[in-house]
């Protein structure tokens, strides 16, 4: 009987253990850190980005998308700008019109209402943000 109940409990442990086992968690420079990050494959956590060497978001390249659009209406004092643009490939996006925000005020200069430019685009965040105009 011994024997009956030990098979399923190992059985259990071995398939429950790595989903719920975690490394544990260290204070250091009064930052939690995980000190067996790097053992932890595919989990590139902000924690383990220093250990591991994958880079976190903001160390990332950035990816700049163009496109051909009309500016449809200039909000400068917002610093919003909405465009209808042609389909931008790069993000798989169809032809549309959208909003974007302009970081830069200095580009508004270009954004005229009815105007056709060359605009690039990047994501920063949850939005896309136009970082240059031509």
């Amino acid at each position: 009987m011994k024997n009956t109940l030990q098979l399923p409990l190992l059985l259990a442990m071995c398939i429950a253990g790595p989903v719920f086992a975690q490394a544990p968690m260290a204070v250091k420079d009064g930052k939690m850190e995980r000190p067996g990050c790097q053992a932890m494959k595919g989990m590139a956590t902000k924690d383990c980005a220093e250990k591991t060497g994958a880079p976190d978001a903001s160390q990332r390249p950035t990816i700049t998308h163009s496109a051909v659009a009309t500016v449809k209406e200039v909000d400068a004092a917002k610093g919003k700008v909405i465009l209808a643009h042609e389909a931008i490939q790069s993000l798989n996006w169809p032809p549309m019109t959208m909003g974007f925000t302009v970081i830069d005020k200095t580009l508004f200069g270009k954004l005229v209402v009815g105007k056709q430019v060359h605009v690039d685009i990047k994501k920063e965040g949850a939005e896309y943000v136009v970082i240059g105009v031509r």
